[in-house]
């Protein structure tokens, strides 16, 4: 029995030298060395139940980490394999010293590292003075970019169990808000805020438009019922608009990019408009001629049962008070003579030679400012007013019982010149304007119920000019001659005799209208 047990110990140590000796490894002269020199790695003592524990992370190797995302601005936050951390938070042995937008400064002990985003492009332009937000990431979990992006933001975040994507992107001057936006977009998902809770979900998620925004809009200068038909071509298949106009606001509901991007249109538009003050210098100058020559001349007597005479109702000689056959006298003569033939077969014999002659030139100007929006009309009108006496009949009833009455009135007209410009300010100081210069007349001569026609030049054009120049509108030209004979029929047609049974008057006027327009842009 002892033998047995024996010939067991033997065979067991047989089989523990040649597994030995077949899986032994031959040592480099290196480790050879190594070995040497650490030996005591072959014996290693127990831990102190007193000495300090090894620190949690103090094996993690800085080249392994993975700069995930990072946020810079008033808050900085990293992204580091996975963990979120701020400026003095520790991960392992190695403390977080600075956030840059470029790259991750950590430290332990001994010394820094330098931890750079991959692929980092520095912006071409920096505004320093209201720089907003600068974020990087690359290939982060959708979850944790949105939570470092609350955090940074102050928001509470509610998200779905089924939350799941990955995020590359690279945002300058953004507002953390509006970063957001574009990354639950991207990725299909919607929110709603509500206090300062986030809550974010696919759309189907949100019922009753609970994921919309609703924002008023207070106007300064624009009118809200002109900007709600702009504003309508804006929005969403899911937004409204409506206006109050006592109060001059709108009232937009929407996606949140919507509203954004409506206030910033709005922001736009609601501005104060320039002013542009138009000089206009208006000269109306005409010339006039007049002449005209006249008879007047009676016979009265009598000469046995014959007896002749004028008839009052042509006229009565104004010296002798005897009536006249003819009465073809210059009107308004300046000039005259009053011959008496004498009696000739006992009929006396009366005439008298009138003429009138006149020539005038006028010259009117005026020169009317006014002030005016920009793209708004303005109107100067410089003329007399007429007013006509009118009567008018008003029929009521059918055809069959009808009662009719009669109105007076004044009727009013205007003429003269009437001058419309439309400025418009281009971003070079220069001005297009739409001009309308009417000038009219009243013409008593054709008339149809009392009520005189109306004679007008209408000049329509669009010039450019530069603020403070000059525009010239000329060419509103008109000239009127007339002729007109007065006389007895047939017999002032009887050649050198007819003159004595007839008159003639000749007339003739020119004008011509130059307007000058000077805008200048009001500076506020």
């Amino acid at each position: 029995m002892k033998s047995l047990k024996t010939s067991s110990i033997f065979l067991a140590l047989s089989i523990c030298l040649a597994t030995l000796s077949v899986e032994a490894m031959p040592l480099s002269d290196l480790a050879l060395d190594q070995l040497d020199q650490n030996s005591n790695m072959l014996n290693p003592s127990l831990r102190s139940p007193f000495s300090p524990e090894t620190k949690a992370g103090s094996e993690l190797d800085p080249n392994s980490f993975l700069v995930q995302g990072v946020i810079y601005g008033k808050m900085k936050m990293a992204l580091l394999s996975g963990k979120m951390l701020k400026e003095g938070e520790e991960m392992g042995r190695f403390k977080v010293d600075k956030i840059l937008p470029n790259e991750v400064v950590i430290k332990d002990e001994e010394k820094e590292f330098h931890l750079s985003v991959e692929n980092y492009i520095d912006p071409m332009v920096v505004n320093k003075k209201n720089q907003e937000y600068m974020i990087e990431f690359r290939d982060a979990n959708l979850a944790d970019v949105l939570k470092m992006l609350s955090k940074c933001a102050g928001l509470n975040l509610i998200t779905p169990e089924d939350l799941s994507g990955r995020v590359t992107l690279s945002f300058e001057d953004i507002a953390l808000i509006d970063a957001m936006r574009s990354i639950l977009r991207v990725n299909g998902y919607e929110y709603a805020m509500e206090e300062k809770v986030l809550r974010i979900g696919k759309p189907d998620a949100f019922a009753g438009g609970t994921d919309l925004r609703t924002q008023t809009f207070h106007l300064k200068y624009a009118t809200a019922k002109d900007l709600t038909e702009k504003i309508k071509t804006l929005l969403s298949d899911r937004g409204s608009v409506i206006n109050d106009d006592r109060t001059n606001t709108l009232t937009v509901k929407d996606r949140d990019a919507v509203v954004g991007n409506i206030n910033n249109i709005i922001d736009q538009m609601d501005n104060r408009d320039q002013q542009v003050q138009i000089e206009a210098r208006i000269v109306d100058a005409s010339k006039n001629f007049s002449r005209a020559l006249g008879i007047r001349w009676g016979v009265n007597g009598s000469a046995g049962k014959f007896t002749t005479s004028g008839t009052a109702e042509v006229g009565l000689n104004g010296d002798t008070g005897n009536p006249l056959n003819v009465n073809l006298g210059a009107a308004n003569p300046t000039s005259g003579i009053g011959m008496l033939i004498g009696s000739v077969g006992g009929f006396n014999i009366e005439n008298q030679l009138t003429a009138a002659e006149s020539k005038g030139d006028i010259q009117i100007l005026s020169k009317p400012t006014v002030m005016t929006l920009n793209n708004m009309p303005s109107k100067i009108r410089s003329g007399t007013k007429i007013y006509v006496k009118s009567t008018s009949n008003i029929s009521v009833g059918t055809s069959s019982s009808s009662s009719s009455s009669s109105s007076s009135g004044l009727q009013e007209i205007n003429t003269g010149i009437e001058l419309t410009v439309t400025p418009q300010i281009s971003i070079d100081d220069y001005i297009k304007m739409q001009i309308q210069a009417i000038e009219s007349e009243a013409d008593f001569s054709k008339t149809v119920d009392g009520i005189p026609a109306i004679l007008d030049n209408t000049a329509n054009t669009t010039v450019v000019v530069k603020d403070g120049e000059t525009a010239v509108i000329g060419g509103l030209f008109k000239q009127k001659t007339t002729n007109q004979k007065n006389g007895v029929p047939g017999l002032q047609n009887i050649p050198v005799m007819g003159y004595l049974f007839k008159n003639k008057a000749k007339t003739r006027s020119d004008g011509e209208l130059m307007i000058f327009i000077t805008p200048k842009i009001v500076q506020s």
